[in-house]
């Protein structure tokens, strides 16, 4: 059992290698089939579990999917991403549960808070933006508190300067 899962694991790593490299070098740019190829050994890479492909795979089919179930497809990998722990999957995420031509319902507007906490609480500089203007303004459910605001405020300052 242990040897599946470690040979399951490292053909998801070469799988999200060989189509990371394909992709972000610009190859697939020349030829639709090298383009295809890559995609689809993201698709395989973030299938098996890698967390990595999770998250390229997840940011491609959200922010260039030519389709809005492709779109939604890709919250669905960034929101298993966020599961795993990445800081940059989860902000993604409430970033897309905020994208109003999505059409995603929010059956809970906390969620976009929480997830939004999480990433900032973890360093993410942007999620901390997003927490003040939310703690200002009220969004997402969240009460107007002006400590909070200046709180994350402060948190964007001292991490944008860094």
């Amino acid at each position: 059992m242990f040897i599946k899962a470690l040979i399951n694991s490292c053909w998801a790593y070469v799988m999200y290698r060989l189509g990371a490299m394909l992709f972000l070098s610009g190859i697939g740019r020349f030829h639709q089939s090298i383009h295809d190829f890559a995609m689809r050994c993201l698709q395989r890479a973030a299938n098996a579990g890698n967390v990595k492909a999770l998250l390229l795979f997840g940011q491609l089919l959200k922010y260039r999917g030519m389709t809005a179930p492709n779109r939604l497809a890709g919250v669905e990998y960034l929101r298993e991403a966020s599961g795993k722990g990445l800081v940059n999957a989860t902000f993604m995420l409430a970033e897309a549960l905020c994208d109003e031509s999505l059409l995603i319902p929010i059956t809970n507007e906390k969620e976009v808070l929480t997830l939004y906490t999480q990433a900032a609480e973890q360093g993410h500089v942007v999620a901390a933006l997003r927490l003040k203007k939310a703690y200002g303004q009220g969004l997402w459910g969240a009460p107007v508190d002006k400590v909070l605001a200046h709180y994350w405020s402060e948190q964007f300052m001292k991490s944008s300067k860094q």
